[in-house]
């Protein structure tokens, strides 16, 4: 459990920091927007899942492959969503700023990020909740400790009251 909580851990961290930070730049800069929307319509729609054996082979380890996933899977909410609320501050909020001397700094950190939090927690939210699928099924795959590995490990012996209590574990850490 420690181990899953750790993989887990470190790969929303991962996620939700790339996340935020591409996001605030996407809906900040017009031309940054140009060039990562179409791989953010790109990756979108494909399942962290399916990248599973492209990221065994790409990584040396089944661990830093694990984190790549979870924090893939975090990444594209906590993106989209921080986007969205940069995107949907009303202009009037900056130009107020502006007129009373505010800089670019001060117009990122104090109007944007701040207007902003609400749709960027939403994003962390459903990220969380995509990256836990992505930790059991990266943990089926190569991982040799954690919920997923037990989950396999009890299907291979027959325990089935072994998995359905690991299952109920999970069910109550993912349900918040």
């Amino acid at each position: 459990l420690l181990h899953s909580l750790g993989l887990l851990g470190l790969g929303v961290l991962l996620g939700t920091s790339s996340g935020f930070i591409t996001g605030l730049a996407i809906g900040w800069s017009q031309r940054i927007g140009y060039w990562v929307h179409p791989v953010l319509r790109l990756l979108g729609p494909v399942p962290s899942t399916a990248l599973l054996p492209l990221c065994l082979f790409i990584f040396p380890s089944s661990f830093g492959a694990s984190v790549f996933l979870i924090a893939l899977s975090t990444w594209f909410p906590v993106t989209v969503l921080t986007w969205s609320g940069v995107m949907g501050i009303d202009k009037a909020w900056y130009d107020v700023a502006r007129t009373l001397g505010a800089s670019q700094r001060f117009l990122i950190l104090r109007v944007a990020i701040p207007a902003a939090l609400p749709n960027v927690f939403v994003g962390l939210f459903m990220g969380l909740g995509a990256s836990f699928s992505v930790l059991i099924v990266a943990e089926m795959v190569g991982v040799k400790s954690g919920i997923g590995f037990y989950l396999q490990w009890a299907q291979g012996w027959a325990a089935y009251p072994n998995m359905y209590a690991a299952l109920l574990v999970m069910a109550l850490l993912c349900s918040g």
